[in-house]
């Protein structure tokens, strides 16, 4: 999942369990989010569990999750504006990988808009190179 630096140092660091988007992805509870940080960073720095997957209204979400964002009020209503609900996704288990890796080392070329899926192979290559 592609996220922004300044949120990923705060999912890194424990303080930020809840990362948002406007559309849920095809994902479950327990699979793992690999972590790909944007520019400038540009690489997969971490992974995790997901916990929970939250979807409900904007308020609603604000409500249960808004202080395990990281983000201000102002913010999230912004990021939000005009959509009926909100996805909220609860990373655990967060592991930093020693080595910033770059996307090649999951056969993929360019970066993700929001998500790529992959493969437990490329995952497996991922933790063990």
């Amino acid at each position: 999942m592609a996220i922004k630096p300044q949120y990923a140092y705060h999912i890194k660091q424990g303080t930020k369990t809840i990362e948002l988007r406007k559309r849920v992805p095809r994902v479950n509870c327990g699979d793992v989010l690999v972590i790909y940080e944007s520019a400038p960073i540009s690489n997969i720095t971490a992974y995790g569990i997901i916990r929970n997957i939250f979807e409900l209204s904007p308020c609603e979400l604000w409500k249960a999750c808004g202080s395990k964002t990281m983000i201000d009020k102002t913010t999230f209503f912004e990021y939000f504006y005009q959509k009926e609900t909100a996805c909220g996704i609860e990373i655990d288990c967060v592991k930093v990988l020693r080595e910033a890796k770059r996307l090649e080392c999951i056969s993929k070329k360019y970066a993700p808009q929001s998500y790529y899926y992959i493969t437990n192979d490329e995952f497996r290559r991922l933790i063990e190179s």
